[in-house]
């Protein structure tokens, strides 16, 4: 855990010192070919049954014979990511959907993305309030959907969507972050640690649901994807040292 939260540090810092959108999204393929994700899409989701839903896409990374297929078969009707996509919202590896139960036309989805080179790939839908749902979508032939892998590539998307939020607003993110209580710091420090929740409740004395309040209070207030994003961006505004 102590090295997902170093990796995630180092790039979460790398996506942050960007100047221009241009080369977040450089940086962003270099980090996630670290992982093994060569290929990436960025998008908006409307209805499947939208006409021109292309036009939403943010950032397409695609090999572009897939691509070309893509849109010719009007996968995006049928496809499975997107409607697990819409209706969720934690991240997902194709092959938790990828079922004998799956209909025809979903599985003739995931079977030609092979074919293109995507083998295996991660879906990490981003809520926006009062906005249509988005989604970073990664994928590769020998991508990295270890626990660990996940975990970075979470925290890569979140990051991403985070910088590139302030590059669009003209100002750098963090400038106003949250306060951090001193409990929450002292979780922190042992979840560094690589403590579990039941055992900081033990240590600290507290419930472990007390424990996990506070973990999700951290990471709405670090904007942290998970845990290990949580302790990444606290050592990156020096609220901790490991």
């Amino acid at each position: 855990m102590r090295q997902d939260y170093e990796d995630i540090f180092a790039s979460a810092a790398r996506l942050e010192a960007c100047h221009s959108t241009s080369q977040m999204f450089s940086r962003f393929g270099k980090e996630l070919d670290r992982l093994g994700f060569n290929f990436y899409l960025v998008t908006d989701l409307p209805g499947q049954e939208t006409i021109g839903w292309q036009n939403q896409i943010l950032r397409n990374h695609w090999p572009a014979g897939w691509y070309e297929r893509y849109l010719d078969a009007g996968h995006y009707r049928v496809d499975p990511c997107v409607a697990q996509s819409r209706g969720r919202a934690a991240p997902f590896v194709w092959g938790d959907i990828f079922v004998p139960s799956m209909e025809a036309a979903s599985r003739r989805v995931m079977d030609e993305a092979r074919e293109f080179g995507l083998r295996e790939g991660i879906c990490i839908p981003i809520s926006r309030p009062h906005l249509p749902p988005s989604v970073v979508t990664m994928a590769g032939w020998q991508a990295d959907v270890s626990p660990s892998g996940r975990r970075k590539a979470h925290a890569l998307a979140r990051q991403m969507y985070r910088t590139a939020t302030r590059l669009s607003a003209g100002k750098r993110a963090g400038d106003t972050p949250r306060q951090i209580t001193d409990r929450e710091r002292e979780i922190l420090r042992w979840m560094a640690d690589g403590k579990s929740a039941w055992e900081i409740s033990i240590i600290l004395g507290i419930s472990e649901h007390t424990v996990i309040t506070h973990q999700r209070n951290l990471r709405h207030k670090l904007n942290a994807a998970n845990n290990a994003h949580s302790v990444a961006e606290a050592m990156r505004r020096h609220e901790i040292e490991v």
